[in-house]
């Protein structure tokens, strides 16, 4: 009896998971349940997206986390924030819409809180935050942490460095499969030899006139595109107003009790707090003209690329991923059809100058991240 239970209990789970409905966990936060599936939370999610935004934009999680406290907003449990609770969050691909039971997955299965732009972002900074104490251990700074990947299985590639017999530390990267040993023989790449190629072909990108004009254009139409945080707070300000319409017109017909007059209050603050939001995201989009766009995509071209700041900004900014393999490098940029495919066969001479540890690397099985980096309007 007990078995077939579990039979008709597992097959039931599985029958609600192709439907994309929920199997009794709890919502995550910003969401709510509506006839067994996950539903926005109009009063939640807004939190949510700010919570992912404040974090691709360089926030805390301690910051984030002292926000909320102060601010009095808890988890669904309706506890504090933690740092546990907040990290599984920023990892939780629900956000993006995805329905996830078991070995089921659903791309679009849940209504989506998170722009898959802002939640990469959000991904390749924890990447990057992950692997910043080996790149202090190795006394240097890792520029292409987050973004440098290996050709043969795919994985990111971390810093590590080691000394020679001589004492001397040498710095690389290393696929971090290989570095596990789970199953990738790919070797390191020394350090500063492909950061210089990588800062050296983003110069040459940031020179190209005419490549920087077509992407001026580009900056300046896209000011006229709506915001999808915005998008999501008039569409919840919309059924708010629908929402006091109905309470109005339940009060004309007589219909008053306590509890009629309770949510009504409460839709009313409800609308107040989304039509300050509203505004609020309105302020963080001034529109720019082409000549101010034009000054801060030229100002790079002025950069001192022999400082490190000014490397690291320059490569945040307009690197979107590096995939390196045998005999080739593949550069993807923060721009509609931004790819480039260099041969080391041009690169002999910085090879020869420089060495290298580049064998044995095979064509990469996974994409690069999109709409990371400069600005959300390079998205392709």
């Amino acid at each position: 009896y007990s078995a077939e239970l579990s039979e008709k209990i597992r097959r039931g789970q599985t029958e609600n998971a192709l439907k994309a409905q929920n199997n009794g966990s709890r919502p995550p936060f910003g969401y709510r349940l509506v006839e067994h599936k996950l539903a926005i939370d109009t009063a939640t999610a807004p939190v949510a997206l700010e919570i992912f935004k404040q974090y691709a934009d360089g926030k805390t999680i301690r910051d984030i986390i002292q926000d909320l406290t102060d601010r009095g907003i808890r988890t669904t449990t309706g506890s504090t924030f933690t740092y546990s609770t907040l990290g599984n969050m920023l990892k939780n691909r629900t956000y993006i819409g995805e329905y996830h039971y078991s070995a089921t997955v659903i791309p679009g299965g849940v209504p989506a809180i998170i722009p898959e732009d802002i939640f990469e972002r959000v991904q390749s900074r924890m990447e990057k935050n992950r692997h910043a104490p080996a790149a202090k251990k190795a006394h240097d700074e890792y520029l292409l942490t987050g973004k440098i990947f290996c050709g043969d299985c795919g994985r990111a590639m971390v810093g590590e460095s080691g000394k020679s017999h001589t004492g001397a530390i040498h710095c690389y990267y290393k696929c971090g499969s290989a570095k596990r040993k789970q199953g990738c023989h790919s070797k390191a790449v020394k350090k500063d030899w492909i950061e210089n190629i990588v800062v050296g072909e983003t110069v040459k990108l940031i020179n190209n006139d005419e490549l920087m004009e077509r992407l001026i254009d580009t900056l300046a139409e896209a000011q006229d595109e709506k915001s999808f945080a915005l998008a999501l707070l008039e569409e919840q300000a919309a059924g708010v107003e629908k929402g006091i319409k109905n309470m109005l017109n339940a009060i004309q017909a007589g219909i008053i009790t306590a509890s009629t007059k309770q949510r009504l209050d409460d839709l009313e603050e409800q609308r107040e707090q989304l039509e300050e939001q509203i505004l609020k995201e309105k302020i963080k989009r001034p529109a720019l003209t082409r000549e101010q766009i034009r000054y801060y995509i030229y100002r790079f071209r002025n950069m001192d690329t022999a400082q490190k700041d000014q490397r690291q900004n320059l490569i945040d900014n307009f690197v979107n991923a590096v995939y390196v393999f045998s005999d080739r490098i593949a550069f993807f940029f923060n721009y509609t059809e931004g790819s480039k495919t260099i041969p080391l066969e041009e690169l002999k001479r910085e090879e020869s100058k420089h060495g290298s540890d580049l064998v044995g690397l095979s064509p990469p099985q996974t994409k690069p991240a999109q709409g990371a980096g400069f600005c959300l309007w390079w998205r392709q």
